[in-house]
């Protein structure tokens, strides 16, 4: 983002700071009252897991995870084995990871180069980096077949704004400027995702509903109370500035720092050395932008209603070249690893013990948690519910 947005956003958190508040609805909406059977109902989860996670598009990688011809990454998270790289003229292409043999995986690495194309590990048939099935092992007594027929499985995936959204299932796939809209995708496409550093990848398998260990990273109003050694002890509880685009919204959170700004002119600001944008992508990417980070969270649900997977990924926005600067990439990754573990995924856990009990029938969301209200409801409407029936009459 130019300097002359950052300094807006700069003023308007230096404002709800001053005034004492932060970005709140309406009074006519909240308290907002969640039924638990929105983390606990098995019908529901089976619906999500379909229209979700299988029949929509979502963002599994970056321009910087497959940069060359022949780069891949792999993805069964969505239960459905996949594989995406880059062909030789330089487009991304999604395939079902699966020979069209006898159905064995092609690709058992999570990531890797094959420039010459996929060679099935079960009987060696051979493809290419657009799919196409180029060799068959022992053709002569195998029998011939129509090679064209028998091509990998092609699913949606589009680049752009450094992004790559894959859509699980073969058939017509939302367009990423659809899903982000006309402001939000150029605006992730200003911090020039497509050009990150990897610093690593942390993995969470944790006893409770994807849902729920959402919430947690969609509001401050906890940073206080549950991380008053870490993320509370330098940044504002309770303080974010809050703006929707359709089903996706960003969060900026001002570090207690930003009081600095005040001493000076605007010219002089270093504005974003004071906050961070914490970015929600529809249904289930958490994105962390900072000055030099971007912390990469994604969420599936897992194979019961009350189970899910994170992955967490930490990219640098400029190449760590000194041994110091690695380091400082490493601790971060430990730090946020840890306050995700040791704190936010504590609670989540506990939560869900608390409704499997079924002695406890809601949560509820106040004004100033505007944005798990947008969430809840967006998660409803997009398979094919009242988005306002999530909510429980007082």
């Amino acid at each position: 983002m130019k300097e002359k947005e950052l300094n807006k956003e700069a003023r308007r958190m230096l404002d709800l700071i001053e005034s004492g508040t932060t970005s709140m609805t309406s009074e006519n909406i909240a308290p907002y009252y969640v039924d638990i059977n929105t983390y606990t109902d098995n019908e529901l989860f089976k619906l999500e897991k379909q229209k979700l996670f299988k029949e929509r598009p979502l963002l599994m990688a970056f321009t910087c995870d497959i940069k060359n011809p022949g780069d891949f990454i792999t993805n069964e998270d969505t239960g459905i084995p996949l594989v995406i790289t880059r062909n030789k003229q330089g487009n991304v292409k999604a395939f079902l990871n699966v020979c069209r043999h006898r159905a064995g995986r092609l690709i058992d690495k999570p990531c890797g180069n094959q420039s010459r194309g996929f060679v099935c590990p079960y009987h060696a048939w051979k493809y290419d980096l657009d799919g196409n099935l180029t060799s068959i092992t022992g053709e002569e007594t195998f029998g011939e077949i129509d090679s064209s027929l028998h091509s990998l499985i092609e699913l949606p995936a589009e680049e752009k704004y450094g992004m790559i959204y894959v859509q699980s299932t073969p058939g017509p796939a939302q367009s990423i400027d659809d899903i982000l809209g006309e402001e939000l995708g150029p605006q992730l496409g200003s911090w020039d995702l497509g050009s990150m550093h990897l610093v690593n990848r942390g993995l969470f398998d944790m006893p409770t509903n994807w849902k729920l260990a959402m919430d947690t990273f969609c509001e401050g109003y906890h940073f206080g109370p549950l991380h008053p050694d870490t993320i509370g002890a330098s940044s504002y509880s309770n303080i974010m500035a809050y703006d929707q685009y359709n089903y996706n919204h960003r969060i900026g959170f001002p570090s207690k720092s930003i009081i600095e700004l005040k001493e000076r002119k605007e010219k002089d600001w270093d504005a974003f050395n004071h906050f961070s944008f914490v970015y929600f992508l529809f249904p289930n990417i958490t994105l962390l932008v900072s000055p030099l980070f971007v912390n990469y969270f994604e969420l599936y649900p897992g194979n019961e209603v009350g189970e899910h997977l994170t992955r967490y990924s930490l990219y640098t926005r400029r190449e760590m070249i000194t041994e110091e600067e690695k380091k400082e990439a490493q601790d971060h990754f430990e730090f946020i690893y840890s306050v995700v573990e040791n704190d936010d995924y504590w609670v989540s856990e506990n939560v869900m013990k608390g409704f499997r009990s079924g002695l406890h029938p809601y949560s509820v969301f106040g004004r100033n948690e505007l944005s798990l209200i947008n969430l809840h409801e967006a998660f409803r409407e997009s398979v094919g519910l009242d988005p306002s029936g999530v909510r429980l009459k007082r």
